[in-house]
């Protein structure tokens, strides 16, 4: 996990952006998978949720988009 966000912080400076959080990289992902249309099950599997109801916060902000 310390490689992934020390090359996201990297990333982030090369390109003057805030560096955002692991979650919020993992809200990122799962909001970009559920407007794809993946379903909310596999999404929760991915995510290491062991039921949708952790993973249907997602959902009100892959709406509101």
């Amino acid at each position: 996990d310390n490689g992934l966000y020390a090359r996201l912080k990297l990333l982030s400076e090369a390109s003057g952006l805030p560096c955002p959080g692991l979650h919020t990289l993992r809200h990122s992902i799962a909001t970009h998978l559920m407007q794809r249309g993946m379903k909310i099950t596999d999404i929760a599997k991915f995510l290491g949720h062991t039921t949708t109801e952790s993973t249907q916060l997602y959902t009100h902000i892959a709406h509101a988009i």
